[in-house]
């Protein structure tokens, strides 16, 4: 058998399948946060950035929340402001994924 058809059997089929996204969930304890950002925010050098663009406006930040919230809970959503006031039907789409229990801070 060549190397070309051998089978990885370490290769995740299902769940997070980028390893660094899901490294970085796999350390996550109560109060940690993640930040999900399109493509422009300022975000200083020392911060750890996984960048999952494929194209222009995708996947948008909800496309990767809708798959995240799939594997971990949520205790608080903080939204920018900028967020309501530039995009509020984002917004609401943002809030649309989450139970009513879960705090929303601006």
């Amino acid at each position: 058998m060549s190397a070309k058809n051998e089978v990885d059997e370490n290769m995740v089929e299902t769940g997070i399948l980028n390893r660094d996204i899901a490294a970085e969930l796999a350390k996550l304890g109560h109060t940690d946060r993640v930040l999900i950002a399109d493509a422009g925010l300022a975000i200083p050098n020392t911060t750890k950035v996984i960048d999952v663009s494929l194209d222009v406006n995708f996947p948008t930040t909800v496309d990767v929340l809708k798959v995240l919230l799939k594997h971990f809970s949520v205790e608080k959503l903080i939204l920018s402001q900028a967020t309501v006031d530039v995009s509020p039907s984002r917004y609401k789409e943002y809030l649309s994924l989450f139970d009513e229990s879960v705090p929303v801070k601006l």
